[in-house]
């Protein structure tokens, strides 16, 4: 099974993966956003930046992982290369935050670089795995800087799951993180994803209970 970093001749057969597995980059599922982040992973390779992997197997893309470096500095420059793309995720990310306020005026709005917790999470809920930590506050997702890398999407073709494939994945994505400067990596997982909280359990990640989602993060 072959793991490398993006090329530009994977961006097609990447998006429809993207499409099929559900994919959100910035909240957004729209196949044009994932074509323009595709296209910038392959342009720049420092940060700010996306950095994509994919792993492929008998000329099949079999999974992928989208990070990205430099959170609100590097959303700016991608907004500054892609107005258009940065103004539909903008309109979505309104429209969305409209819906969720007519359906309950009280409810406070979700600051743009929250992640999305499940929407069948209960915030009260209480966690069955022992490997999950209470919440020190002393990492969250809206830390900045260029040394940390922040997960947008891990998935597998359903063909591969269960292969080791997200495994690979992160460990072909850690070795060229490590080679641009990244020492730390977050990513959010919703709590009803019990799959994924164990692979990253597994692949040693630290992860917290943010009270509505889980919290997980890496030092390389």
């Amino acid at each position: 099974m072959d793991c490398r970093n993006l090329t530009a001749n994977d961006i097609p057969q990447l998006v429809q993966l993207m499409v099929r597995a559900g994919a959100s980059v910035a909240r957004s599922t729209s196949p044009e956003v994932f074509q323009a982040v595709c296209r910038d992973a392959c342009a720049r390779r420092k940060p700010p930046c996306f950095s994509i992997v994919v792993t492929e197997e008998e000329e099949k893309l079999a999974g992928y992982v989208v990070a990205h470096i430099g959170g609100p500095a590097f959303w700016r420059a991608f907004a500054c290369r892609h107005p258009m793309i940065a103004g539909k995720i903008l309109l979505k990310r309104g429209n969305g935050l409209l819906h969720r306020l007519r359906q309950n005026p009280r409810m406070k709005p979700v600051p743009p670089s929250s992640p999305s917790a499940s929407p069948d999470a209960s915030p009260n809920s209480q966690c069955q795995f022992t490997f999950v930590l209470a919440d020190d506050g002393s990492r969250s997702w809206q830390d900045p800087g260029l040394r940390i890398a922040r997960i947008q999407h891990i998935g597998v073709h359903p063909d591969y799951r269960g292969r080791g494939v997200g495994t690979r994945l992160y460990q072909r994505l850690f070795t060229t993180l490590i080679e641009i400067g990244v020492t730390r990596v977050d990513a959010n997982i919703d709590r009803d994803n019990v799959a994924s909280l164990r692979m990253h359990h597994r692949t040693g990640w630290r992860i917290v209970d943010k009270q509505g989602y889980f919290f997980a993060t890496i030092d390389l």
